[in-house]
């Protein structure tokens, strides 16, 4: 009997965003449920599986996993995620984390493994404490747990800041794996993974550049997707671009030129693979977003860009009309696919990638305050490892990190702590 049917919904959420896995067969993108057609009576059955994945990471103890609110975070297959941190209006982790004793503010984290691969939380923001009306207890502090079963490892008082608390903190991972932190966009620290501590970074670590010999007036971490590098000030008012790894400095006006040369990157630069969500097209608007694999040269820890994939039709000098993926960048990409055609996405977020994995998050439809799933998908065949849903509209950042028994989410910092 001929099918004549337009929605297939699921049967367990009711959405109609699927994936077909095989003929018949068929994926809710919503809730993870698979289901299948009967071709007599086109009846939908269904088959729930939430262990696509490989064997789950260990579970932390009872205890910790049951504790929604406030916890530092949950483990599921493969993942590990960090809803929220020692949240202020929560008394729930005083058995875990004494957070009844002190409420955290301006604060950031991260996740990282130590030498011997332990997976680390840090936390470093200002502390204070209750009953501390002379501040004796309450001050800056760092804090670094054991992410699997949220026990303290250590916790270290920083020294005086030029104001009383740390109002701005933002911690940044380059890719060789170290670990810094800005404070009050002004002091620049580095996580000493071997001790578990924190160390201020000497002044010799900029000041050995001529152009940065004044000293530093102001910092920030540049976006990842623009190279492991730091946007500077300095005591002279120079405006630089400082790239630790390969250990160049650039002015703006040559950081710029130089992002625009990508192309001719050193030949000996590593090809490196990205992730990247195409942009909604302007000039075909049925375009499906889409999930682009691509190369391009890494340019060892120094500067760097990104393409924007945005399907357009643009016109010739000779009036010829050609179409084009890109939006702009194409000289900067040497290959690139869609890693997941026909698969629809709304509110798509690359959280992380690499040559094996990427993470990704989307809403299960286009209405507002739709489901948000995070899913793993397998590089370079885009098969589907495992789908986490979630009820209601989550927001992540793009700070995933992979451990060697999953992945850490973070949610911003405004629903952390």
């Amino acid at each position: 009997m001929a099918k004549e049917i337009k929605a297939i919904q699921c049967p367990k959420c009711g959405s109609t965003q699927n994936v077909e896995i095989k003929p018949d067969y068929f994926k809710c993108l919503s809730c993870d449920t698979e289901y299948f057609l009967d071709n007599d009576d086109i009846t939908i059955n269904h088959n729930v599986n939430y262990q696509q994945a490989p064997q789950p990471a260990p579970i932390a103890s009872p205890k910790l996993a049951s504790l929604i609110i406030g916890a530092i975070l949950i483990i599921f297959v493969l993942f590990v995620f960090l809803p929220t941190l020692f949240n202020k209006s929560s008394k729930s982790l005083s058995n875990v984390l004494d957070s009844s004793a002190y409420r955290w503010s301006d604060k950031d984290c991260i996740a990282y493994e130590d030498g011997t691969g332990m997976l680390i939380i840090a936390v470093m923001g200002h502390r204070e404490f209750d009953n501390d009306e002379h501040d004796s207890r309450s001050g800056n502090f760092i804090t670094f747990y054991n992410a699997l079963n949220g026990k303290e490892l250590k916790s270290q008082r920083l020294g005086q800041f030029p104001t009383k608390d740390l109002d701005k903190i933002k911690f940044r991972m380059f890719k060789n794996g170290e670990v810094y932190a800005i404070a009050n966009e002004s002091i620049l620290f580095k996580v000493d993974k071997s001790n578990t501590q924190l160390q201020e970074v000497q002044p010799n670590f900029f000041t050995h550049h001529q152009e940065l010999e004044a000293g530093i007036a102001h910092i920030e971490s540049i976006g990842e997707e623009y190279g492991d590098g730091f946007k500077l000030m300095t005591n002279d008012g120079k405006s630089r671009f400082f790239f630790p790894i390969a250990d160049s400095v650039y002015t703006e006006k040559a950081y710029y030129a130089a992002q625009n040369a990508l192309e001719i990157k050193d030949a000996r630069a590593k090809v490196n693979t990205y992730f990247l969500f195409s942009e909604h097209s302007d000039d075909f608007p049925d375009e499906k977003i889409k999930l682009m694999m691509y190369t391009q040269k890494d340019d060892k820890g120094g500067r760097n860009d990104r393409p924007f994939f945005q399907k357009k039709e643009y016109s010739d000098y000779n009036g010829v009309k050609h179409v084009t993926d890109f939006r702009q960048g194409s000289d900067l990409v040497i290959s690139y696919k869609d890693l997941t055609p026909g698969r629809l996405y709304f509110a798509p977020k690359v959280l992380y990638g690499d040559e094996k994995y990427v993470l990704i998050s989307f809403n299960a439809a286009a209405a507002e305050k739709s489901n948000t799933s995070v899913q793993c998908v397998s590089v370079p065949d885009g098969r589907i490892i495992f789908t986490r849903p979630f009820n209601g509209e989550q927001y992540f950042t793009d700070e995933a990190f992979r451990f060697k028994n999953g992945f850490v989410v973070k949610k911003p910092m405004s629903r952390c702590l």
